[in-house]
């Protein structure tokens, strides 16, 4: 999930890395496992679905089976990698990861539009008020522009000033500050700000436990209740085909029941 409006600087953020150790996730339908097995046959969704209806219920069933265990197999090893260093330091990340994608993508459904209120800029402090006006005559006195000669000597002569004159850029300093909480005033009285921050206190919440009598065996994946006649294997079917292109490749663990 990348970051639009004031994410926009942090679009290129990228999830975490998942560790080799985390156990892959399996598909998440029956049908995903027939279409891999099948995947030299030349399938495509449509015609994959057909295949895949036409085994019948007896036909699903082998493949039914063995989602179920693979299922298993997954939740038992994920609960494993949840007590590791690495699968603590990923998991922790990911969620990090995911609130703050979820951050971005609230403030520009909120915010992101032309016509949204834009938030005041924080003004700066006394010190750097002060470099903001004295750092081109710092570096002329030095004849030099580099940034490290020029904050230095800029730090220098600030510690040497006395009290009456940091007063001066304090001042300054307090004045652009009072200017900065009415505007802030202002800009948080906005109802879409209003909503904005709702948004984003929901985000921050953490999800309430579930009760234990809910802490059962995994929900079956979909396309499990596929073998179980004609007419709902086509319904699950034709889900489950959707869902087999990404076969090899459903590893997010962050979705995983054993996860909360």
């Amino acid at each position: 999930g990348k970051g639009k409006g004031k994410g926009k600087a942090k679009a290129g953020a990228k999830p975490p890395e998942e560790p080799e150790g985390m156990p892959k996730r399996p598909p998440i339908a029956a049908v995903g496992l027939f279409m891999k097995e099948n995947k030299g046959k030349g399938y495509n969704l449509k015609t994959g679905n057909e295949a895949w209806v036409q085994l019948g219920a007896e036909g699903q069933k082998k493949y039914v089976d063995e989602l179920k265990q693979m299922q298993k197999d997954y939740e038992a090893k994920f609960k494993e990698f949840q007590k590791t260093v690495e699968g603590k330091k990923y998991l922790r990340l990911k969620a990090a990861f995911d609130k703050k994608s979820k951050e971005n993508k609230v403030r520009e459904k909120f915010l992101g539009g032309e016509s949204a209120p834009k938030e005041p800029k924080r003004p700066p402090g006394p010190y750097f008020i002060f470099v903001g006006e004295r750092r081109e005559a710092i570096a002329k006195e030095l004849g030099s522009n580099k940034m490290g000669d020029v904050a230095k000597k800029l730090t220098e002569v600030w510690s040497s000033l006395s009290a009456e004159d940091k007063k001066a850029f304090e001042d300054k300093a307090a004045a652009l500050k009072a200017d900065y909480d009415k505007a802030m005033e202002v800009y948080k009285s906005s109802d879409v700000v209003k909503k904005f921050n709702k948004a984003v206190e929901a985000i921050k919440k953490k999800p309430k436990a579930k009760a234990k009598s809910a802490k059962t065996a995994p929900k079956p994946a979909a396309g499990v209740g596929a073998g179980r006649g004609r007419g709902r294997g086509r319904g699950a079917g034709g889900r489950g085909a959707a869902a087999a292109a990404n076969a090899d490749t459903d590893s997010d663990a962050m979705g995983s029941d054993s996860s909360s």
